[in-house]
């Protein structure tokens, strides 16, 4: 029987998302944290949007994509490799950027 190992985590799109230059630049993000974590091993089997609202109101500011990833385990080297070590591997990780200053594009 196959075990498998679980990996969570937040990949967040900003509010800004509708411009152009913004979706291809995000797009592009994603596509390069989802290709290195497939290039490890895991699979995306789920995710979860959850919209990010203000501090003080309730506009939507974005959304938080929670996705869940899946590799089989590998009985013969161990643990899979711990969240740190797959940061370290990957090219910047999703979602950990500042956040875009007002009056900019």
């Amino acid at each position: 029987m196959t075990r498998w190992s679980y990996h969570v985590e937040a990949m967040n799109i900003p509010e800004r998302w509708w411009r152009r230059k913004r979706q291809t630049q995000e797009l592009t993000r994603l596509n390069q944290r989802l290709n290195n974590l497939g290039s490890a091993g895991w699979e995306l089997v789920a995710y979860q949007a959850t919209p990010m609202t203000g501090t003080f109101t309730s506009n939507i500011k974005g959304y938080a994509y929670l996705a869940l990833f899946k590799q089989p385990l590998d009985e013969s080297h161990g643990e899979p490799p711990t969240h740190r070590e797959m940061e370290r591997d990957a090219s910047g990780p999703v979602g950990t950027e500042q956040p875009e200053k007002p009056g900019r594009t």
